[in-house]
């Protein structure tokens, strides 16, 4: 594992000042996700639920998608 990946190795040219957030927001990662999820897929998902029993519905999809054990299958591997 490389010196990089275990944080133990800081070049000398490292600057914190340095580092501009390009996009998203500079607070928490996890609301610009859940804010690109619901404008991607809120439509898709209100479309899915339509009719659908109310054990059936998903009610957040990225905590359905989060959740999956389809996605911990590609994590394993």
């Amino acid at each position: 594992m490389s010196k990089h990946n275990l944080r133990l190795f800081q070049s000398e040219e490292y600057n914190e000042e340095m580092i501009e957030v390009e996009v998203g927001s500079e607070v928490n990662v996890l609301d610009d996700v859940k804010e690109i999820y619901e404008r991607e897929f809120s439509e898709a998902l209100a479309e899915y639920n339509k009719g659908k029993r109310s054990d059936r519905q998903i009610p957040d999809y990225l905590e359905y998608v989060s959740e999956s054990k389809k996605r911990m299958m590609w994590l394993r591997r």
